[in-house]
């Protein structure tokens, strides 16, 4: 979250009933929209500055979907034991 140091008043146009159903939502969370809001705003600060400093490496940034990440997953063969070969790696730190 950003720092607490200058907070500054915006105005919003939103639907009404979204608007009633995320503070409602939110209330119960323990969270504010304003908190919400200045996190979505914060993530999306991120993207931009991620996105602009991939651009000018020339790489190209591909996103897929949780799903698409286990489809894309190599399979591992028959008879594998990733548990012992974590547990040795993990045994050489």
């Amino acid at each position: 979250m950003a720092t607490q140091n200058k907070k500054r008043n915006i105005t919003l146009s939103v639907d009404a009933e979204v608007a009633r159903k995320a503070k409602s939502s939110l209330a119960l969370s323990g969270k504010t929209m304003s908190g919400v809001l200045e996190d979505a705003l914060e993530g999306q600060i991120t993207e931009f500055k991620i996105n602009a400093l991939a651009s000018a490496l020339g790489i190209k940034i591909e996103r897929i979907s949780k799903g698409e990440v286990k489809k894309k997953r190599p399979k591992a063969p028959p008879g594998f034991d990733s548990t012992s070969i974590i547990r040795e790696m993990r045994s050489r730190l």
